[in-house]
């Protein structure tokens, strides 16, 4: 288990060191480019795991895996959108936030499915697969051309500021330690899920009937912001959030059967979606 989490940590690490660089390529118009190669290399790390067989094996497809998260998942496809609709860019991310809701909701017993079925090599080829010939190839001809709004016209103070000036602030650090913090529980929480639930004595049926219920919590949750929540003040909306996590974390870890853990996942999943 160590071993494991040792390497799924590198690959944390690398795709929080790889952030910046791929934040500054889709600034300067590269998103297109950005995103079909980080979906290419997401199954060209996918299809390395397949042939571990020793640790620096998986250890060197986790650092892969890791940079092609910081090119494919929410923080860039947010900054592409925002790229090319920039009238619309709040609507893009709403919607796509909604659609993707449901990715924990599939991808539990679709891979559940694929390891009873393959393997948990023969999945990981299928997942490669379906990165290299899928998803790649939407990347590339969806991302064509050039933005598909005009920015309002005025000048925005807000467009010149920088990361040198943002460290100056007290707002940022604060904001900056909310979301490490959030993060590091968030991920702690999905890293040892299926673990904690078999330590509870729960079966893997019994621990997919509940997860798949976070994804669905998710979309609820953005719905609410969508429909009702534009209103609140976003410090409200993230103290909110913010609460809502540990009393999620403390109702997993009191809980013994799948009712209770229904409610988890139903209040985890809001404040993720949140």
């Amino acid at each position: 288990k160590a071993t494991l989490m040792g390497a799924f940590t590198l690959g944390l690490l690398v795709m929080g060191l790889a952030n910046y660089a791929v934040g500054a390529a889709i600034d300067q118009g590269r998103g297109r480019l950005v995103m079909t190669a980080g979906s290419v290399l997401g199954g060209v790390s996918c299809a390395l795991w397949a042939l571990v067989t020793q640790p620096w094996m998986l250890y060197l497809a986790m650092a892969l895996a890791g940079a092609a998260m910081a090119m494919t998942l929410y923080e860039p496809a947010f900054n592409v959108l925002t790229k090319r609709y920039p009238t619309r860019y709040r609507e893009g991310i709403t919607l796509l936030t909604l659609v993707a809701g449901f990715a924990s909701t599939l991808s539990f017993p679709a891979c559940a499915a694929l390891v009873g079925a393959l393997g948990w090599r023969g999945a990981l080829w299928v997942m490669a697969a379906v990165l290299v010939l899928g998803i790649a190839p939407l990347h590339a001809w969806l991302l064509r051309g050039p933005a598909l709004g005009v920015s309002p016209q005025g000048h925005d103070p807000q467009d010149d500021a920088t990361l040198h000036g943002a460290l100056r602030t007290p707002a940022f650090w604060l904001l900056t330690l909310a979301f490490t913090l959030y993060a590091f529980a968030s991920s702690a929480l999905w890293a040892h899920v299926m673990p904690a639930f078999e330590s509870k004595g729960l079966s893997e049926a019994q621990a997919l009937a509940v997860v798949v219920w976070i994804g669905p919590a998710q979309v609820a949750g953005r719905f609410v912001w969508a429909w009702v929540g534009r209103g609140l003040p976003l410090h409200r909306v993230g103290v909110m959030v913010m609460l809502a996590m540990p009393v999620a974390l403390a109702l997993f870890a009191s809980s013994h059967s799948v009712a209770p853990l229904l409610l988890f996942a139903a209040l985890f999943g809001l404040a993720n979606g949140l």
